[in-house]
Protein backbone atom coordinates (compact mmCIF):
# COMPACT_ATOMS: atom_id res chain seq x y z
CA UNK A 1 0.00 0.00 0.00
CA UNK A 2 2.85 2.38 0.83
CA UNK A 3 4.06 2.04 -2.76
CA UNK A 4 0.64 2.42 -4.36
CA UNK A 5 -0.26 -1.23 -4.95
CA UNK A 6 -3.19 -2.92 -3.23
CA UNK A 7 -1.50 -6.22 -2.42
CA UNK A 8 -3.77 -8.97 -1.18
CA UNK A 9 -3.26 -11.47 1.62
CA UNK A 10 -6.08 -13.62 0.33
CA UNK A 11 -5.12 -17.16 1.26
CA UNK A 12 -2.75 -17.04 4.23
CA UNK A 13 -4.95 -19.25 6.40
CA UNK A 14 -5.98 -22.83 5.71
CA UNK A 15 -9.60 -23.85 5.92
CA UNK A 16 -10.33 -24.88 9.54
CA UNK A 17 -11.03 -28.46 8.42
CA UNK A 18 -7.59 -28.76 6.79
CA UNK A 19 -4.52 -29.62 8.85
CA UNK A 20 -1.70 -27.40 7.56
CA UNK A 21 0.95 -29.83 8.86
CA UNK A 22 -0.22 -32.33 6.23
CA UNK A 23 0.66 -29.89 3.44
CA UNK A 24 3.99 -28.19 4.33
CA UNK A 25 4.64 -26.99 0.76
CA UNK A 26 1.28 -25.25 0.62
CA UNK A 27 1.85 -23.84 4.11
CA UNK A 28 5.14 -22.30 2.98
CA UNK A 29 3.53 -20.77 -0.09
CA UNK A 30 0.67 -19.39 1.97
CA UNK A 31 3.11 -17.44 4.17
CA UNK A 32 5.47 -16.28 1.43
CA UNK A 33 3.30 -15.15 -1.48
CA UNK A 34 1.73 -11.73 -1.86
CA UNK A 35 -0.89 -11.35 -4.54
CA UNK A 36 -0.80 -8.23 -6.68
CA UNK A 37 -3.63 -6.96 -8.88
CA UNK A 38 -4.10 -8.84 -12.14
CA UNK A 39 -7.25 -8.13 -14.14
CA UNK A 40 -8.45 -6.86 -17.50
CA UNK A 41 -8.80 -3.24 -16.40
CA UNK A 42 -5.07 -2.71 -15.74
CA UNK A 43 -3.36 -0.53 -18.30
CA UNK A 44 0.13 -1.21 -19.66
CA UNK A 45 1.32 1.88 -17.79
CA UNK A 46 -0.11 0.56 -14.49
CA UNK A 47 1.38 -2.90 -15.04
CA UNK A 48 4.79 -1.40 -15.84
CA UNK A 49 4.61 0.66 -12.64
CA UNK A 50 3.77 -2.47 -10.61
CA UNK A 51 6.68 -4.35 -12.17
CA UNK A 52 8.97 -1.49 -11.23
CA UNK A 53 7.76 -1.51 -7.62
CA UNK A 54 8.08 -5.30 -7.29
CA UNK A 55 11.59 -5.26 -8.73
CA UNK A 56 12.57 -2.40 -6.44
CA UNK A 57 11.22 -4.17 -3.37
CA UNK A 58 12.96 -7.42 -4.31
CA UNK A 59 16.24 -5.62 -4.96
CA UNK A 60 16.19 -3.76 -1.64
CA UNK A 61 14.49 -6.18 0.74
CA UNK A 62 15.72 -9.60 -0.37
CA UNK A 63 19.17 -11.15 -0.62
CA UNK A 64 20.89 -10.47 -3.96
CA UNK A 65 19.50 -12.61 -6.77
CA UNK A 66 21.55 -15.19 -8.64
CA UNK A 67 21.22 -15.37 -12.42
CA UNK A 68 21.52 -18.64 -14.34
CA UNK A 69 22.85 -19.05 -17.89
CA UNK A 70 19.44 -18.08 -19.30
CA UNK A 71 19.27 -14.82 -17.37
CA UNK A 72 16.61 -16.15 -15.01
CA UNK A 73 17.14 -14.81 -11.53
CA UNK A 74 16.30 -16.59 -8.32
CA UNK A 75 14.97 -14.38 -5.56
CA UNK A 76 14.05 -15.85 -2.21
CA UNK A 77 13.88 -19.28 -3.80
CA UNK A 78 11.63 -18.25 -6.70
CA UNK A 79 12.52 -17.75 -10.37
CA UNK A 80 11.88 -14.23 -11.61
Amino acid sequence: MARGIEAVDFWRDFHPACNSREFPEAAKLRTSIVEIPCHQDLTLKTMAAMVSVVRDVLATEVKPARADSHGTREVAGYAV
